[in-house]
């Protein structure tokens, strides 16, 4: 058994929510016909995506019914065969949801016809074809596109979609065999075919009979050996597969939600509202410095700068220290591995830089900002690492939300920092 009694019971909690996951799916589909005008955008999303929601769903009943995850006997011929049938249909209908909503984005947005007329022709319609991923919503296309979503398509559901329809079938195994009971079998079936007496003819029933009980029950599926056909996890992968295709299917309905789109630009736009109040702060804190002597002469312009520090260190918080605020770059950004790579790499840190400043940020505000505790000693954070970091996420933001998205706020950042920082420097102590 490939299953732990930690995977067993696991899979099988995954499996029981298939089919409520299913029918939820299927509201959220239905409340999205609502809203679309095109009667075809409507039939592709109904008859199409959500007949084969049904199907799936059906597929991996099956499946877990002819092969319960703590089978221990060999499947029969027929079994093999009715999985092998499940998981042919599982395969198909999971590329026919990927092309249905691909067609409910085209159809409801007027785009068939010629690419030459900025559009889309038949063979470049489906959520994964670039024909179709250049029309699509900003935000659901960085989500397709993320690497994890491109892996599982290209890498796997694709390559085996493919290998099913075009190449070798997909199959389970009648048996998994240990080394010794391999060399035996080969053993076993080269006398199947030695056909040179009576003897070793009669001699074939009883082999065969050998052959069908040796093994375990194999829990893997896979195509051609000879091709990159890496075996998968039965049971774990088609559930996996499922939840893909839930994913993919609710980022596909928030598109086509108006609020939601409202709400994403709101949500960006509060995001460059942070990046620049933390740049204007911190721009007024460092130009109240001559070096590593503070021109605040009194009394008064020690509060102001230390003021300055404290809402830099409020703000820069909100953006990179707890992960669970709204406006934190994890829950802004979809391809959150690229993101950080491409800042790291932009901003010249490492990661180590980026976590230790995250901690004196933390630090400060928790030690001395938010509460006052006994420690003698206040440690400003090091500002040069959180400004790079803040005028990459502003860039990145602001990219997403374009001109009219950006409109009334600053779409350079660097320029509004030096901006401040001469006001700040103009008017400092004074």
């Amino acid at each position: 058994m490939v299953y732990n009694e930690t995977g067993t019971l696991k899979t099988k909690e995954k499996y029981a929510e298939i089919k409520d996951k299913s029918n939820i799916l299927l509201l959220k589909l239905s409340n999205l016909k609502t809203t679309l005008r095109n009667k075809k955008a409507q039939e592709y999303l109904m008859h199409g995506a959500g007949r084969r929601l049904g199907i799936l769903s059906r597929c991996i009943d099956n499946v877990f019914t002819i092969f319960p995850v703590e089978q221990t006997d060999l499947l029969s011929r027929n079994e093999l065969l009715d999985l092998d049938i499940n998981l042919h249909a599982f395969f198909v209908n999971i590329s026919g949801i990927l092309d249905n909503l691909g067609w409910v984005f085209i159809y409801e947005n007027n785009l068939l016809g010629k690419p030459k007329e900025g559009k889309v022709n038949k063979h470049g319609i489906g959520l994964f074809k670039e024909e179709t991923q250049e029309h699509l919503n900003h935000r659901l296309k960085a989500y397709l596109t993320t690497t994890n979503i491109q892996d599982w398509y290209k890498k796997y559901s694709k390559s085996y979609r493919d290998a099913l329809a075009h190449r070798v079938p997909l199959y389970v195994p009648p048996s998994a065999l240990t080394k010794e009971e391999v060399e035996d079998n080969l053993f076993l079936q080269r006398r199947l075919w030695d056909f040179s007496s009576p003897d070793k003819i009669a001699e074939h029933d009883e082999i065969r009979e050998k052959l069908s009980k040796r093994g375990k029950p194999c829990f893997f599926f896979a195509h051609s050996i000879e091709e990159d056909g890496q075996p998968m996890v039965l049971h774990a992968q088609i559930i996996t597969d499922f939840l893909t295709i839930e994913e993919i299917i609710e980022k596909f309905c928030l598109y086509f939600s108006k609020e939601e789109v409202v709400n994403r630009v709101e949500r960006l736009r509060n995001v460059v509202l942070l990046c620049c109040h933390f740049a204007r702060n911190c721009a007024y804190y460092k130009a109240g410095w001559n070096g590593k002597e503070s021109i605040a002469d009194n009394e008064f312009w020690g509060t102001v700068q230390n003021n300055f520090i404290d809402i830099s260190v409020l703000e820069w918080s909100k953006l990179f220290g707890n992960h669970n605020e709204k406006h934190h770059w994890k829950k802004v950004v979809e391809d959150r591995d690229s993101f950080k790579k491409e800042m790291l790499n932009n901003c010249g840190i490492t990661e180590a830089e980026l976590a230790s400043c995250r901690k004196s940020f933390k630090k400060y505000r928790d030690k001395f900002l938010a509460h006052l505790d006994s420690e003698r000693t206040m440690q400003i954070p090091v500002l040069n690492i959180a400004l790079a970091v803040v005028k990459y996420y502003h860039s990145y933001v602001a990219n997403e939300l374009g001109t009219s998205g950006l409109r009334g706020l600053p779409q350079d950042i660097e320029s509004y920092y030096q901006k401040c920082f001469a006001d700040s420097e103009k008017h400092f102590g004074q």
